[in-house]
């Protein structure tokens, strides 16, 4: 409940959404949807890759980091050490892309 409440506080504050299609969401899907909510506010971002990640839908975050690789906008550091993107380690389109952004990917 306390993140929900956040998380509309959020909403009203930043303009992202309407709170209560916050507490819709919330009541059907949880802090699963709460999150998808989230995505929709920063569509193609570096963000949008970790919350995907996060919700073990690797393949949407992958081909988002891929889009973003060539203009390098990812964080280096957050990309290698974040705890979301640890289940992507033993990819091979995660090897690539940080082989691409010369980062360390063993």
């Amino acid at each position: 409940q306390e993140a929900l409440e956040s998380f509309k506080l959020y909403g009203r504050l930043f303009k992202r959404y309407d709170p209560a299609v916050a507490e819709k969401v919330y009541e059907k899907e949880g802090l699963n949807g709460l999150v998808r909510v989230w995505i929709k506010t920063w569509p193609n971002t570096f963000s949008e890759a970790h919350l995907q990640a996060m919700l073990g839908e690797y393949e949407k975050a992958l081909d988002i980091l891929e889009k973003l690789c060539p203009d390098r906008n990812i964080d280096p550091v957050d990309l290698t050490f974040g705890y979301d993107f640890r289940n992507l380690h033993d990819n091979p389109r995660y090897i690539s892309i940080m082989k691409e952004m010369g980062l360390p990917h063993e």
